[in-house]
């Protein structure tokens, strides 16, 4: 996975834009800030990513256990 940056603001909910590099998050952090004096913006980096898969499709004819 690519990595990416988040800016996210502990009062305001669940960040919704990732950005492609340090730069451009760190910019949009200070543009917030701006916006909202006193209020933190913390700039995040995606460190790993992890996937929980549960739902695995066998591969072949299975013609045979259809009922109709």
């Amino acid at each position: 996975m690519r990595e990416f940056y988040l800016v996210w603001n502990e009062s305001h909910g669940a960040p919704t834009v990732k950005h492609q590099s340090e730069g451009i998050d760190r910019g949009e952090a200070e543009r917030l800030a701006r916006n909202h004096p006193g209020e933190n913006f913390h700039v995040l980096k995606l460190v790993d990513t992890c996937r929980k898969n549960d739902v695995v499709w066998a591969s072949g004819d299975r013609k045979e256990d259809v009922p109709f």
